[in-house]
């Protein structure tokens, strides 16, 4: 085993409720294709972090890898609440719906997934909300939102509004745009 995997089992030797270092070795495992161990370090993360959206979107993961549709929906369904803004959440979360056969709630996710990747898209943004290695990160819908918000008190009104009309049609019910 690698330098990284040494450091992280150390590191949860010191404090067992690291949640980082749970997640980075179930990333390590699941990498390394042994999703048994990485379900059960990435279960721990969440268990220590219950609101790290990015933990629970790789257990997600993990369980739709391993046939428990069930869960990986419950999990996904908890990470999209945490990290509404995430097309990749979003997306995984469809292909789980359609596996149970949910396939109208199937769609309105991978709705829901595009048309956070055009937001993305949109203000010049290259990377996805949430990807591979990445911390989870709402900064497209934060600018979107201060562009806005700049535009109407420099007085500009219509371009303002443009904005906010925009960010509700990725995010409906954003409490900011409302």
């Amino acid at each position: 085993k690698g330098l990284a995997d040494r450091f992280y089992q150390r590191a949860i030797t010191f404090d067992s409720t690291l949640a980082v270092a749970h997640k980075k070795l179930g990333l390590l495992r699941r990498d390394q294709g042994d999703l048994q161990a990485a379900r059960g370090y990435l279960n721990r993360a969440s268990r220590h972090a219950p609101d790290d959206a990015e933990s629970l979107f790789y257990l997600g993961l993990v369980q739709r890898a391993l046939g428990e549709f069930e869960d990986a929906r419950r999990t996904l369904e908890r990470a999209a609440e945490l990290n509404p803004l995430s097309p990749q959440v979003h997306f995984n979360l469809a292909g789980v719906y359609t596996r149970l056969g949910r396939r109208d709630e199937g769609r309105q996710a991978i709705r829901r997934s595009e048309l956070l990747r055009k937001f993305d898209r949109g203000i010049g943004s290259e990377k996805p909300a949430l990807s591979h290695r990445s911390t989870v990160s709402v900064a497209p819908t934060t600018a979107r939102y201060n562009t806005a918000l700049h535009l109407a008190l420099r007085g500009e009104r219509e371009a303002a509004e443009r904005e906010f009309r925009h960010l509700l049609e990725v995010i409906p019910d954003h409490e900011n745009a409302l």
